[in-house]
């Protein structure tokens, strides 16, 4: 593995292939965004990348609270407010890289890849097991 890299690894599947599937995209963005930041690319470049994963996220997070909605997931509200946080923190970031000061440092990387993998394995994991015990009742 490359430093600052994401290896997608079995446990960060929570057994929804469409769902697993989304979240190895953004863990494919997110390391196109290191890969930019560290061959030097501009913060054109940067900007794009981030705008993608922004784009993505929102698309992802839409599709996943869908899906809570649809089986009345118990911990929807808490969910929804844990991507609420990661897509302000993100539009806060591509900001900074639209006006030209140059953020995409490594410590935007460790919070990107902490809060993935966190929300991955902790709260993802969570619906991932409830979506198990409704599908097999």
């Amino acid at each position: 593995m490359k430093p600052f890299y994401i290896e997608w690894e079995s446990r960060f599947s929570i057994g929804n292939e469409e769902i697993d599937n989304q979240h190895k995209k953004l863990v494919n963005i997110i390391n196109r965004f290191m890969e930019a930041k560290a061959n030097g690319k501009s913060n054109e470049v940067l900007k794009q990348t981030l705008m993608e994963l922004v784009s993505y996220t929102n698309y992802h997070f839409t599709d996943e609270e869908r899906l809570m909605l649809k089986f009345n997931y118990p911990h929807y509200l808490e969910h929804n407010g844990e991507h609420r946080v990661l897509v302000k923190r993100l539009r806060e970031v591509l900001e900074h890289i639209k006006a030209g000061r140059h953020y995409a440092n490594d410590e935007l990387f460790t919070l990107l890849k902490n809060w993935l993998l966190k929300h991955v394995l902790v709260h993802d994991q969570q619906f991932g097991k409830f979506l198990f015990e409704k599908n097999n009742r």
